[in-house]
């Protein structure tokens, strides 16, 4: 069996109600999911982090540098 795809999916969601101390404030919860899909047809779900401000960086490392190993 082999890994056909792997996809980072990035999720934001707005949050009802902003939460902060004194030196921080959160509106919305990210994650990434990452799905990686083998030539068996197995399907594997990765909810990665929750680091609104390198959601795009997290997507970009998993697509450009991990999958291709």
């Amino acid at each position: 069996m082999r890994i056909e795809s792997v996809e980072a999916i990035p999720v934001e969601v707005p949050l009802t109600k902003t939460f902060g101390g004194s030196q921080y404030s959160v509106a919305t919860r990210c994650t990434v999911i990452t799905r990686i899909r083998t030539s068996g047809g197995l399907v594997s779900e990765v909810y990665n982090g929750d680091n609104r401000h390198h959601l795009r960086a997290l997507v970009r490392i998993i697509e450009d540098e991990l999958a291709p190993w």
